[in-house]
């Protein structure tokens, strides 16, 4: 039987080493290894061998690595493509999302919808792994320099059939890390981030499913595996479409050894959106100061209304510059903060005012409470 043209290029792209490496981890040893190939045996399997091109610019490299991949398929009882896939990244985990819905069956989706699914994914890794340096209810910034040098450090992969499917290639470990994989006790630091992603998602989902929301934020006290970061990542992906769910989904690198404990699917329904920003919410703000603190921004709009004094009060929006974004944050202001208010948006863009409260963040908006001051910064 001819292959077909995706396993003919699955194989032109596999790094022979990388074959090696991944039979090598599935318990095959290297019995030879001449100009053109390396030969290895198994103990459980005494009459197969393996025979893999060391060039992958010899004429038969792409039969001879398809001979390669069928046999492993055979034993695996696994399809080829699979097989493939391992033998392109035997040292990575690959984490994949899907957006399943009515609408996405030929695996299309709106542009915006997608954009939307790619930033959350790429956040919630770089929560994950931001959380793993220094565990955090809340991380001000998702900056640390190995986090971010870990993500940089992924890629994604071919889009694939079935719903819409973001697969991310996230190598076991980054450059400058020492990996010892006979070391079953110390994982590396791609492959606990990766565990990462899938323990926070799952924690978030068993405690929405059994109403216990506020057990896992007790819990969550100390353990701190769960940042506000991360929710607000999955919300996210969240999909306008009425019936759209996500599953995120987990092949672990054979190199490693598997930590059963961490499920490989997570499903996230439309339904458990809302408690996930309930608990972003708490989250977020158990991370803030009790006393007040001053923020520096514009006032943006204005929303108040007359009272029966004949004075304007009320809501007012002012633009804060935080580290990792810009916040919109109102506020409610007695009749003589909201005339300083007014004198200072119709003073033009660049007059700052200066506001002294405690800042509450909720996922799509934020508010200052207990307004002690309010005035122009001169």
């Amino acid at each position: 039987m001819q292959p077909d043209i995706e396993l003919i290029s699955l194989a032109r792209q596999i790094d022979p080493i990388s074959a090696k490496d991944y039979a090598k981890a599935k318990g095959w040893s290297l019995l030879s290894a001449d100009r053109s190939y390396f030969l290895l045996s198994h103990s459980e399997y005494p009459l197969r061998q393996l025979k893999i091109p060391k060039e992958s610019d010899s004429s038969d490299f792409v039969d001879a690595l398809l001979d390669a991949a069928y046999r492993l398929s055979d034993i695996e009882k696994r399809p080829i493509a699979l097989v493939l896939e391992d033998l392109l990244e035997p040292n990575a985990d690959i984490i994949r999302h899907r957006l399943v819905s009515n609408a996405t069956g030929t695996g299309c989706i709106p542009f915006e919808e997608s954009i939307a699914l790619m930033e959350g994914a790429k956040t919630a890794l770089l929560a994950s792994a931001c959380s793993i340096i220094e565990p955090q209810l809340h991380h001000s910034r998702l900056g640390k320099q190995k986090a971010l040098q870990y993500v940089k450090a992924c890629r994604f992969g071919q889009t694939e059939f079935g719903s819409f499917i973001l697969k991310m290639i996230c190598p076991n470990s980054i450059e400058d890390e020492q990996q010892d994989l006979t070391n079953t006790n110390l994982q590396p630091f791609g492959r606990r981030v990766t565990q990462g992603v899938l323990q926070s998602a799952n924690l978030l989902i068993s405690a929405i499913d059994q109403d216990k929301e506020e057990e896992l934020l007790r819990q969550n006290e100390s353990s701190k595996i769960l940042s506000s970061n991360f929710c607000k990542a999955l919300l996210q992906m969240e999909s306008s479409m009425s019936d759209a769910k996500i599953e995120i989904m987990a092949k672990w690198s054979p190199r490693l050894p598997v930590n059963t404990q961490i499920p490989t699917n997570v499903t996230i329904a439309k339904r458990h959106f809302r408690q996930i920003e309930q608990i972003y919410t708490s989250l977020r703000n158990s991370k803030d100061n009790e006393d007040a603190s001053i923020y520096v921004g514009t006032v943006e709009e204005l929303k108040g209304d007359i009272g029966v004094d004949g004075l304007r009060s009320g809501c007012v929006v002012v633009r804060i510059p935080s580290d990792d974004e810009i916040i919109n944050a109102s506020m409610e202001l007695d009749s003589t903060d909201y005339q300083t208010a007014v004198s200072a948006h119709t003073s033009g863009s660049e007059t700052k005012v200066k506001v002294k409260g405690l800042l509450k963040r909720f996922a799509r908006s934020a508010k200052i409470v207990d307004v002690i001051e309010f005035s122009v910064m001169q």
